[in-house]
């Protein structure tokens, strides 16, 4: 919300300059590369800095082009793939930083578990957003998945997730703007353990999401099957 506030008045200065939303995303880019190399040079600061300006770009890119009235499908899947990008990116980095330069690595027996950690996080953050895809192409396809009535322990095991998946703990906690403004906040407080700590919250939220996608998906294969 902070974001989408302060960045109308730079999205008409960037129009301004004829800038295209296209360039500013591809820009976001590179701050995303740019802030995870300070990390793996040890400096969690400006990391945390350039990842909220790549953050603050991608905000910036959405509301430029919509002044230009070019919000196309080749830009909102440009877009995406930034957040791809960065999910598939930071675990890595953040688990080569504690690893490198804190005491926090040791989860159960040996230095190494903070970087099993730090893979199991970007396997399932990456995978649940590729099985979220592939799900919905499926649901575009398949027009009669969404019209066929689940059962009821289906349904009460839905209604529990949403409830622990609740919108406000998502954005705030395990979204890409989320995520990079807790990171601001921790560095510059220079707590590294809450980096720890998080990334252990990161990486067990996002197996929960990686694993009721499978059920997901498993259901609506054979909801197909049985349309079939």
């Amino acid at each position: 919300r902070f974001l989408n506030l302060i960045t109308p008045p730079f999205a008409y200065f960037f129009n301004r300059l004829n800038i295209s939303a296209d360039t500013v995303t591809l820009i976001s880019f590179v701050f995303i590369g740019i802030g995870s190399i300070f990390f793996l040079f040890g400096n969690s600061v400006w990391g945390s800095i350039t990842w909220f300006i790549a953050c603050f770009l991608d905000s910036l890119d959405g509301d430029l082009a919509r002044l230009k009235k070019k919000d196309t499908i080749y830009g909102t899947t440009l877009d995406s793939f930034g957040a791809d990008i960065f999910y598939f990116t930071f675990p890595f980095v953040i688990g080569f930083y504690l690893f490198i330069y804190t005491d926090y690595k040791i989860i159960y027996f040996t230095d190494f578990d903070i970087l099993i950690i730090s893979f199991i996080t970007s396997f399932t953050l990456v995978g649940y957003r590729v099985i979220g895809l592939k799900r919905y192409i499926l649901s575009l396809s398949e027009k009669k998945l969404n019209k066929i009535k689940h059962e009821k322990k289906f349904l009460n095991l839905k209604k529990t997730f949403n409830k622990i998946d609740h919108e406000a703990v998502r954005i705030n906690f395990f979204s890409e703007p989320g995520i990079i403004l807790n990171f601001l906040i921790i560095s510059l407080i220079n707590k590294n353990i809450l980096f720890y700590y998080y990334l252990i919250s990161i990486s067990i939220y996002t197996s929960l999401r990686f694993l009721s996608s499978i059920i997901a998906t498993y259901i609506s294969f054979r909801k197909m099957n049985n349309i079939s």
